[in-house]
Order: structure tokens, then sequence, then C-alpha cells
């Protein structure tokens, strides 16, 4: 069972909901979102290493509550939405 899953770092921002984070944190988070969890260990890979870079450059050492979110949210799956299959309203 991971620890550091998704739900474990939302539920960490909503805890914590007026709280600056810091950029590697939030590299954590985004690749979580993206991998399902963020364990000690991924932190070496360098997927999560260009994700720090690039929130240093963007924000620099620490992510304001909005920011942390955005960028959270930013990496969460999208649900796939269905095609419109109503063909009656597809003619008007």
């Amino acid at each position: 069972m991971h620890t550091r899953n998704t739900l474990h770092y939302w539920r960490l921002l909503n805890d914590n909901p007026a709280a600056s984070v810091s950029a590697t944190l939030v590299a954590a988070m985004v690749y979580s979102a993206r991998h399902g969890a963020c364990e000690h260990a991924d932190q070496s890979t360098e997927e999560y290493k260009q994700i720090v870079r690039s929130l240093l450059s963007s924000y620099g050492d620490s992510l304001s509550p909005i920011d942390a979110r955005k960028e959270f949210a930013r990496a969460l799956p999208r649900p796939k939405q269905e095609p419109d299959l109503d063909l009656e309203r597809s003619r008007e």
C-alpha cells in the first residue's frame, strides 16, 4: 500500500489551506497525480527532478496555496468524456 498517494497529498492541502508549499512537495504531489503515488525512491527519478526544476523556475522555492493546488489539479487525470451521440441534437 502506498502511503504517499494522491489522496494523501490532497488531504495535506485541505488540512493546511493557508500554508505555502515547498516546490519539492508540490513536485511530489504532481508526480503522485501522474503515477498514483510518490514514495521516497521516486524522488530520485529524472521525471521528478524535472518537475522540481520546472516549479523552481516558475515559482521559486515555495508556492502559494493557490498555485500549489493549481499545479496539483493540472496533473490529475481528466475523466474521459463520451462523444455526443445524440444524432437529433447534432443535426440542429
